[in-house]
């Protein structure tokens, strides 16, 4: 029978510095993994008005699961739909409604959805809302991944497909990077990192 030998507290903090000398280098999912290609085709999501919204209707985009979410059941998502008392269709990234910093926004841009290959690196209304009228484009950039230890936002388009203000719901088609850092928007291509 082997007798048990302690482990000093010194190697103890020796081990834990290591472990927390590696975790970054791991952290960001895409990191060491290959690219992961974008989708083939965007996807299409409704959303509630985030005000008026049934209980269980979604309300808020996250990004970094491409998913719709309802902001009362977790804290990670980017945008949400709202509705306002005059009756004006918005996306209202999340610093508009809930306190931090955590830099999501939505730019507009001047391209039809399939002719923007790549979103911009600036110009993102990260405190301001965004008008959700049928046909607007816009470039999304997510919050930082709170589960990762890197910075890690994924990037998108979204295209308003229709809109409802009396019903409060808006449906848009949406293609989101899956790679870290990276703003290739191009279906189907590997999602190369941004240096």
């Amino acid at each position: 029978m082997k007798a048990h030998v302690p482990i000093s507290s010194h190697a103890r903090r020796i081990a834990f510095a290591a472990l927390l000398a590696i975790l970054p280098l791991t952290a960001c999912d895409d990191s060491f993994n290959q690219p992961q290609p974008l989708p083939l085709e965007p996807t299409t999501v409704s959303l509630a008005d985030f005000r008026t919204g049934q209980l269980g209707e979604a309300t808020a985009f996250q990004l970094s699961d491409r998913r719709t979410v309802l902001p009362s059941q977790t804290s990670d998502w980017d945008f949400v739909f709202w509705v306002t008392d005059a009756g004006d269709a918005q996306f209202r990234p999340r610093d508009m409604i809930a306190s931090g910093d955590s830099d999501a926004g939505l730019a507009p841009v001047d391209v039809e959805f399939d002719a923007l290959e790549e979103a911009p690196e600036s110009g993102y209304r990260t405190n301001e809302p965004v008008s959700a009228e049928v046909g607007a484009v816009y470039a999304v950039r997510s919050r930082q991944d709170p589960r990762l230890g890197l910075t890690c936002r994924r990037y998108a388009k979204i295209r308003v497909a229709s809109v409802d203000t009396a019903a409060g719901t808006v449906t848009f088609d949406h293609l989101v990077n899956p790679n870290c850092q990276s703003r290739n928007l191009l279906p189907g291509e590997q999602g190369q990192q941004d240096d």
